[in-house]
């Protein structure tokens, strides 16, 4: 059920210049990429979304269905955008396949316009960078480094599979409650107005920030907060291992976007190619067993 309440547009520039004070300026290219989308639009962001980047890895939907704990049908259903998951679910997929979840919600016609390691093709380093373990991500660099004395040498790895990041779906959502309140109050905004961004009732906003509740969110509302205010959707997992986990990714990415962005277009192939084939050693991709 939608609220009827809508912010006037004066209203929202000053909630959106406060969440600047608070969180910090977005990038122009990454507000555009978020454009305000009904649910059809949305579904239909994220089918094309999840499947360009799981055909960029290479796998099957049936492997994808199992990082997503989910049955082949209900996957096939978010791939085609007849349905959109909860957000626990899309998380579970960004995890289990090393890219941030909000990429995922990217308007895919924006992607050239975004920095270089967004595109597909650098999907597969992006994903090694994410899921590898220091011994993995040495090799890697070593192997890199031996033809491109420029390629980041700070770069971290997670000390242990990124989905072990990841809490119980409750304790996620319960967190995510305690995160959502100071947050709201800190942009200066009321339960109703919230509610409204999001596209939901005043009644469901308060379950989602009654820690009690574990309210489990769709990802329709998270992309309502996340295209009204401009903010990144990690912002509400603050306080958690795995708000560290994608902070140290985020800073990754960063290292790798500047390097790529020099790179000639036989010396990007030559690099996505090892990577490749370090991906298939390691088995960084192979489904983890089911663990929400």
């Amino acid at each position: 059920m939608k609220e009827s309440n809508t912010i006037d547009a004066s209203r929202l520039k000053e909630i959106r210049r406060q969440t600047r004070i608070v969180l910090g300026e977005a990038p122009e290219a990454f507000i555009k990429a978020f454009p305000t989308l009904d649910n059809l639009q949305l579904a239909q962001v994220f089918s094309e979304n999840l499947r360009s980047r799981r055909s960029a890895l290479g796998l099957s939907q049936s492997a994808t269905a199992r990082c997503m704990s989910l049955s082949l049908t209900a996957y096939r259903r978010y791939e085609t955008g007849h349905s959109l998951p909860k957000l626990h679910t899309a998380i579970r997929w960004s995890l289990s396949c090393g890219v941030p979840t909000e990429w995922l919600l990217l308007n895919p016609r924006h992607l050239p316009k975004l920095p270089p390691i967004h595109g597909l093709k650098w999907q597969p380093l992006v994903s090694y960078i994410s899921l590898a373990n220091p011994d993995q991500l040495h090799c890697l660099s070593t192997l890199i480094q031996h033809h491109h004395k420029d390629y980041p040498k700070k770069l971290v790895a997670a000390d242990k599979h990124p989905l072990g990041q990841f809490p119980d779906v409750p304790t996620y959502y319960r967190l995510i409650a305690e995160n959502l309140r100071p947050f709201r109050l800190a942009v200066g905004l009321s339960q109703s107005e919230a509610a409204s961004l999001i596209g939901i009732c005043e009644a469901s906003y308060r379950l989602y920030e009654s820690p009690q509740h574990n309210t489990a969110i769709g990802l329709q509302s998270m992309y309502g907060m996340v295209s009204a205010l401009n903010i990144d959707p990690t912002t509400m997992s603050v306080n958690s291992r795995l708000y560290d986990y994608r902070c140290q990714q985020r800073d990754n990415l960063w290292q790798l976007n500047s390097w790529v962005t020099g790179l000639k277009p036989k010396q990007a192939d030559a690099v996505l190619s090892l990577t490749r084939t370090c991906l298939e050693h390691f088995e960084l991709l192979r489904v983890p067993g089911r663990l929400l």
